[in-house]
């Protein structure tokens, strides 16, 4: 995107980590969105609230107080997922809403 010197050691730093847990990342915006829309809001708005607490105070110790910068910033956020994914997955776990996790149509059989 342009970015050089410092600026672009900073997003190498961040993205390095990041990337490593995309998947987390994605796993728990898209179930935020499925859980808002299948009968339960409130959860989705106290899973996103818990991971933004979890992220600031992450960001607080493991950036000013670890010293760890921007790779600091990036594992509280990729923290801050998970927590978000488990608050949201109790959502299918307790069967509260339409939408229900099963492991049919996993496979590689499909692949071609």
């Amino acid at each position: 995107m342009g970015a050089n010197g410092y600026m672009a050691q900073l997003a190498h730093d961040y993205l390095a980590v990041m990337l490593k847990f995309f998947v987390l990342y994605t796993l728990a915006w898209v179930m935020s969105c499925f859980v808002r829309n299948d009968t339960n809001p409130k959860l989705a708005m106290y899973a996103m609230s818990a991971g933004a607490v979890t992220n600031l105070v992450l960001d607080y110790f493991f950036v000013l107080e670890f010293g760890w910068g921007m790779k600091g910033a990036a594992y509280a956020t990729a923290i801050s997922q998970a927590v978000i994914a488990l608050i949201l997955l109790t959502h299918f776990w307790q069967a509260k809403g339409q939408l229900r996790l099963t492991w049919q149509g996993f496979g590689f059989d499909k692949v071609s």
